[in-house]
């Protein structure tokens, strides 16, 4: 993801794609080459100004500006590489084909299985609190992606992406669709984990009964996430080291060349 068009990049960042064996995805948004997508993400700060100018008190925090505001502060032309692919891969991200379903129902689709999985979150947490007693590193990861949740914040720092009524009209191709479907079918199995460790750590620390129904019903809820995935979806995993391999390398041809752009 890129801040603007940089055609004299394209080539080696798909080559370095290419030599890790890193499959260059599709989705929807500004594609301004195979592989490369228009960061739409990178004003943090300028999205907190906006909304508070609007009125709006219950918004994310953020600290300080994002580190390509700051350097725009001095540069308004810098460059800035966000080197994500997959940690995940099915064949069908890569089918142009028409799929059955529109762009639009595939968003819903993502928002719902994304909503009822926090409600569920939330659910089990709020049993949780009362029988919490020990601090641990899963517990305070936990609490911080729970906060937005409990607070209904305006997302600032990664906000979704908003298509008019047309694009959400057309019919989404195979690659949109799986995609869009299984990044939130894949993505609320994250989150559900981490709250199974944290109540494992404390059930591990109190022998709290109430934390051990509580850690067995996520336990259970993460194993029909589980069981959903592999019978709607053939995932393969990248291998880490071909991961690190692309975004190393992608920010390697990046330093080459932002210092093309120096003035």
């Amino acid at each position: 993801m890129v801040p603007f068009p940089c055609t004299g990049l394209y080539a080696d960042l798909q080559n370095n794609a290419r030599r890790f064996n890193v499959f260059p995805r599709k989705r929807p948004g500004t594609m301004l080459g195979p592989g490369i997508m228009h960061a739409e993400y990178l004003t943090p700060a300028r999205n907190w100004v906006r909304h508070h100018a609007a009125g709006n008190s219950n918004i994310e925090p953020i600290q300080g500006c994002d580190a390509y505001e700051y350097a725009q502060v001095l540069n308004p032309d810098a460059f800035v590489i966000i080197p994500e692919c997959c940690i995940w891969y099915e064949p069908r991200m890569l089918d142009d084909r028409l799929s059955e379903s529109t762009l639009g129902e595939a968003f819903r689709y993502g928002n719902e299985v994304t909503n009822d999985a926090n409600n569920f979150l939330l659910a089990v947490w709020g049993r949780a609190l009362p029988h919490m007693v020990t601090e641990t590193p899963y517990r305070f990861m936990v609490e911080d992606y729970m906060e937005p949740l409990i607070r209904k914040y305006t997302n600032v720092s990664n906000p979704p992406f908003r298509f008019d009524a047309r694009v959400h009209a057309r019919k989404a191709t195979v690659a949109e669709k799986i995609g869009i479907e299984g990044h939130d079918d894949i993505y609320r199995m994250f989150k559900l984990g981490g709250l199974r460790r944290a109540l494992e750590e404390e059930f591990e620390a109190t022998g709290s009964p109430e934390i051990e129904a509580l850690r067995d019903e996520a336990h259970a809820e993460l194993l029909e996430y589980d069981g959903f995935l592999h019978e709607n979806y053939d995932v393969v995993n990248h291998p880490i080291g071909n991961l690190v391999g692309m975004s190393t390398g992608c920010l390697l041809h990046s330093a080459l060349y932002a210092k093309t752009l120096q003035r």
